[in-house]
């Protein structure tokens, strides 16, 4: 879900970009779908410009099983080194229940400084 005062472009889409500026805070929160299913934010990595990251996807994601922390919301302060105008693009990493087929990756949103 994003909530940013300042927009987002692309809303609803796989190419969402939520715009903001150097120092902001920004609020990662995920809402489960149905009450059946708990959803929870288990990482947020961000990509190089060629949409790989430096941390490789797991080959068996319950190795890196943690206390299960089942966080719903993440948050982080936007650096003030960031170039306007360019999407930084990341991964957020979605755990539902446990085991090898609990996670999802989504890897196409972006965060835009203005």
């Amino acid at each position: 879900m994003d909530d940013s005062h300042l927009g987002s472009l692309n809303q609803g889409t796989t190419d969402l970009v939520t715009l903001c500026y150097p120092g902001q805070t920004i609020h990662w929160t995920v809402l489960a779908v149905d009450l059946q299913t708990p959803v929870a934010i288990r990482k947020i990595t961000f990509l190089n410009s060629d949409g790989t990251s430096v941390e490789p996807l797991p080959d068996d994601p319950t190795i890196l099983e943690s206390d299960k922390l089942h966080l719903n919301v993440w948050s982080g302060i936007v650096p003030y080194y960031l170039v306007p105008r360019v999407d930084y693009h990341y991964r957020l990493e979605l755990q539902m229940y446990e085991g090898k087929n609990c996670l999802m990756y989504v890897d196409t949103p972006a965060l835009k400084c203005i």
